[in-house]
């Protein structure tokens, strides 16, 4: 088939018809002719444009789209040599490559993205509310495309290649801010850049600098500066965010890339972003880790923190491991992930060496850095023992040698869902039984010892397991989980006959709701009445003389 060869002067505005590249069509937008070129446009209002599998749509100049009823369905190429700008109405479809590749016009400058080529809204938005590109190359000849202006610009379906095969241009980098005013905290760069394939590990970013082990190269190239966001398998995945800050600028500022992976288990996350903070402090000195050492080094300071965040409110563990650059730690015999300048997460789970530190047992977002200790906590004097109370309650014993100096303990608990919480009780003697406890659920216990000083002493963290014969998790659903409306349903199948009481709590152990239901042999449904809850995370204890189970709802 001919190539089919258009040479369009000026400004192409395309109103209300069709063009269709087909075959191995080129269409060469504006003249061409050596430099800069922003006058001769390309501008696609309210209609339609289609690039067939084979054609390319080269634009010597700048391309806009905007319009409610435009609408790019681009399944071959389309190149600009320019910048790209857009609204919030315009749709791209399609499974096409966009490459910024300024070759021939505009050379001594970088590019930008401007607008809204997002997915507008959760994954749930793809093809529906949809903006974004399928494949992005970027072959920019100063190794940089910037976003330009405020909100989500910029989502790419299926890749990034950061170097493109036969372009010759340098490895880029995306800066998610105008790189003349580059903040010095990530998170406060303007707009976001997504990769929204829910694919784990770093298969749709082409060209970086990672390796397969997670470290980087020498090269600091082939990232993203400020703040990336990833869609996320509900089945959950490995996921890598390549972040950094400028290189080069000064010695301590030549921190590259920034990695980190979060590794989810089954979850309902959506979407999560991250950002690199350099100007982010680890405020946690002096601490004791639960690895057996007082906190003496926490990279912050000197390197900063990483910053995630859902897209909305979701539910689901996930670990943290990450490969940092330019930290001034000596050597260190433990190391501890830490979250909202706090050990968070599992208990007990520290690491050697900052690089590839990992911790697991994180939910939601925050702030995350790494902290270090050499100073021994030296033999423990408050010693706890928690185990199950003939399945029925969790009876907690300890000693403690310095009982003399103690004014009064208090118990502590988590289950994996958030940090420690005080269960809000104060006892002198070296025993308590928790009766607010379910089957199948890990409960992990300290013991905070308030000293006549007023100096705190911790014990060791202690786990205990209810096991029930009557426990029957699997009979019972919750629906809609997460619930965005007012109501949620329980459907469950009783053997017997019996009276079900149903218990909810948040996660702070406070009361939400309580009532009784009676029950028949069977299938049972019934209904609650969520209207008034406030959003997060609420846990349902559901009792009777034959069934004892719980379940999470996230709201």
């Amino acid at each position: 088939m001919k190539k089919i060869v258009g040479l369009i002067v000026a400004i192409l505005l395309l109103f209300s018809f069709r063009i269709i590249l087909i075959g191995f069509g080129l269409l060469v937008a504006a003249f061409i002719h050596a430099g800069a070129q922003h006058n001769n446009e390309l501008v696609i209002k309210g209609c339609e444009i289609s690039i067939q599998n084979g054609a390319s749509l080269v634009v010597q100049g700048d391309f806009r789209i905007m319009n409610s009823g435009a609408l790019l369905r681009n399944d071959g190429l389309l190149e600009t040599q320019g910048n790209m700008y857009s609204d919030t109405n315009f749709q791209q479809k399609g499974s096409g490559t966009t490459r910024l590749f300024n070759r021939s016009v505009n050379t001594s400058e970088t590019q930008f993205i401007q607008g809204s080529f997002a997915v507008r809204g959760g994954t749930s938005q793809i093809d529906n509310n949809d903006g974004s590109f399928y494949s992005l190359e970027l072959a920019n000849s100063r190794g940089i495309v910037w976003l330009n202006g405020t909100g989500l610009v910029a989502d790419v379906r299926n890749s990034v290649n950061f170097s493109p095969l036969g372009t010759g241009t340098p490895v880029n980098r995306i800066i998610t801010h105008n790189p003349a005013s580059i903040p010095s905290n990530g998170s406060a760069y303007a707009a976001t850049f997504g990769m929204m394939n829910t694919t784990g590990t770093l298969v749709n970013f082409l060209n970086n600098s990672v390796t397969s082990n997670g470290n980087n190269t020498a090269i600091d190239n082939g990232y993203i500066q400020g703040k990336l966001r990833r869609a996320i398998s509900p089945m959950g995945g490995n996921y890598g965010f390549v972040l950094g800050t400028q290189p080069g600028i000064t010695a301590t500022d030549a921190r590259g890339i920034q990695y980190a992976s979060l590794d989810f288990s089954a979850n309902n996350y959506d979407v999560f972003t991250g950002s690199f903070n350099p100007a982010s402090p680890n405020v946690i000195f002096g601490a004791a880790n639960d690895c057996g050492y007082y906190i003496n080094y926490f990279g912050g300071s000197d390197h900063g923190e990483w910053l995630f965040s859902p897209f909305t409110i979701g539910s689901g563990n996930y670990s943290f491991s990450m490969w940092p650059q330019n930290y001034s730690s000596f050597a260190q015999p433990t190391y501890v992930v830490t979250q909202n300048d706090a050990m968070m997460g599992t208990p007990n789970d520290c690491g050697p060496s900052v690089t590839g530190l990992s911790r697991r047992g994180f939910y939601g977002g925050g702030f995350f850095g790494f902290a270090g200790g050499s100073t021994p906590l030296g033999p423990n004097t408050l010693i706890l023992d928690a185990k199950s109370n003939e399945n029925q309650s969790i009876q907690l014993n300890w000693s403690n040698e310095n009982k003399q100096t103690n004014s009064h303990y208090e118990i502590e608990r988590i289950t994996g869902e958030s940090d420690f919480l005080n269960l809000g009780f104060q006892v002198e003697d070296e025993f308590f039984e928790d009766k607010n406890v379910f089957p199948g659920i890990n409960y992990y216990y300290r013991i905070k010892a308030i000293g006549l000083d007023g100096e705190i002493n911790y014990s060791n963290t202690s786990e205990a397991l209810l096991y029930n014969a009557s426990f029957s998790g699997n009979t019972v659903t919750v629906f809609p989980n997460p619930s965005t409306g007012g109501k949620v349903n329980f459907e469950w199948t009783s053997r017997i006959s019996e009276n079900i009481r149903i218990a909810i709590n948040d996660l702070n152990g406070k009361l939400i709701l309580q009532t009784e239901i009676q029950t028949e042999k069977g299938k049972n449904t019934t209904q609650i009445n969520t209207e008034t809850w406030a959003s997060g995370m609420y846990f349902f204890a559901i009792s009777g003389n034959n069934t004892l189970t719980g379940k999470f709802l996230v709201k």
